[in-house]
């Protein structure tokens, strides 16, 4: 089962710079929710000092303990109706903890590539070089501190499949997933209402996390691409690319500006002006097609993603 003691399981295993386990092609019964006790007690037994070999690289195992984290906490925000408020807060802070201090090396690994994929004008060629230099010169990743970094996030997450089981009731409905999915559906919706309002960037951020957030439930429950579950989580896979896009130059630009007395001041707003048009073409891409996907009532969604599961 893919749940939150198997995604927090996986979590610890790359932060160990071991293979994980990759996730099963099944549909998820709501007993997922409760988690897999069996699959949860390897995490628990395992001490982040027991690290012999660490993986040579860390990069690719950043990007999937963060993947690994993301499914958890979907797990968890899935379950929030059946926790108590201290239980849940207590627990998403132990994931929150565990993938914050990454997000800085995250952004350093790819931001070049999204400087390189950028089709800025000849006139602010002079600037993307500068700034293709500045990204060099901040990216070197230090493997020994980033391996030491996720140990210390795995240390946090050790007793967080144990603590998640003992907070569920004892069973788990279809009712219970369907109330989850409402839920999620709804805080996304909201999300949208709020981006599309103005220019906040902190509410696009926001939006992509729910979007994948969704996206990741769905994820629990699909089995077939092409059923109504596997579309719906295809098409917000799809959105959560197109949001990402522009969060990504949201956070290239944010680089640029804090560094801009570092660069040729004409070529550098020019770079700057044509990153706007492109946030502000991608933002409204992306909003539309968002607004799209969410048209539909919370109650409407989520029964039809359970009546295609439930007979």
């Amino acid at each position: 089962m893919w749940s939150l003691a198997a995604s927090v399981d996986r979590a610890i295993a790359v932060a160990h710079g071991r293979a994980a386990d990759p996730a099963p092609g099944r549909r998820a019964h709501p007993a997922t929710l409760r988690g897999a006790a069996a699959a949860s007690e390897p995490a628990a037994r395992r001490s982040p000092h027991q690290v012999a070999h660490p993986t040579a690289d860390p990069v690719p195992a950043l990007h999937e303990f963060r993947r690994s984290l993301r499914s958890a906490r979907a797990v968890l925000r899935l379950a929030r109706g059946l926790l108590l408020t201290e239980a849940f807060e207590s627990l998403a802070t132990a994931l929150g903890q565990a993938v914050r201090p990454t997000s800085p090396q995250r952004d350093r690994d790819v931001l070049p590539g999204v400087l390189a994929a950028l089709g800025a004008p000849a006139q602010a060629e002079v600037a993307r070089r500068a700034v293709a230099d500045l990204l060099a010169e901040d990216a070197p990743v230090d493997a020994q501190r980033l391996c030491a970094l996720l140990r210390e996030g795995a240390a946090q997450l050790l007793d967080v499949p144990p603590r998640f089981l003992a907070a569920l009731p004892e069973r788990v409905e279809w009712i219970d997933v369907e109330r989850g999915l409402r839920r999620s559906y709804r805080r996304t919706q909201r999300s949208w209402r709020r981006a599309r309002r103005g220019h906040d960037d902190a509410q696009l951020h926001a939006l992509r996390r729910r979007v994948k957030e969704l996206r990741d439930q769905l994820g629990l429950l699909a089995i077939d691409p092409s059923d109504r579950i596997g579309r719906s989580q295809r098409r917000l896979a799809s959105l959560a690319r197109a949001l990402g896009e522009v969060t990504d130059l949201l956070a290239l630009r944010a680089f640029i500006v804090t560094r801009r007395e570092r660069l040729s001041p004409p070529a550098a707003e020019t770079l700057l002006a044509y990153l706007e048009r492109e946030i502000t073409r991608r933002r409204a891409r992306a909003l539309a097609t968002a607004g799209r996907l969410l048209r539909r009532p919370s109650r409407v969604a989520s029964s039809r993603w359970i009546d295609a599961i439930v007979p």
